[in-house]
This record gives structure tokens, sequence and C-alpha cells, in this order.
């Protein structure tokens, strides 16, 4: 594990880093989920139009400023405060 940039972030937290950034523009692109969803079988389409018609179902209960971020329950070392 080497550390990059002046910031002192490993090569491992940089391309993690790059990678969730670029993960929502991905899944963004109609053509790349065009893409994704041919190269699935019959069934696994099914079950992804299932799936996603339950997340846009339940999308309208979320609180606005809501995030999945939990780090104010870690310490700096990344243990339970």
């Amino acid at each position: 594990m080497s550390v990059s940039g002046s910031h002192g972030a490993t090569d491992e937290e940089t391309a993690n880093h790059q990678s969730s950034e670029g993960l929502p523009r991905l899944l963004n692109d109609s053509a790349s989920r065009a893409s994704a969803y041919a190269a699935l079988t019959p069934a696994q389409q099914a079950d992804y139009d299932i799936l996603r018609a339950l997340v846009q179902d339940v999308a309208r209960y979320r609180q606005p400023g809501a995030t999945s971020d939990h780090s104010d329950f870690y310490d700096g070392n990344g243990l339970p405060v």
C-alpha cells in the first residue's frame, strides 16, 4: 500500500474514491444501464424490474437530507463510538 497525493491517501483509497464517484454517473447513464440490462437473462431482467419498481415505490418515503453515511457512529479509526 503506497501513499499518493498531497493529502496522504493511499493508492487504494484514491481508487475506491474515484470508483465510488463514477458509480452514480454510470447508474444514471441510460446507455450504460441499457447495455447492462441487455446482458441479463430474461429471469434476471424480471428480477431487476421488480427490484427497480420496489426502489421507486419506497423512494417517496426518503427524508430530505437523508443519506447512507453512518460515519458519525465511528471514530477516526473506524471503531464504533
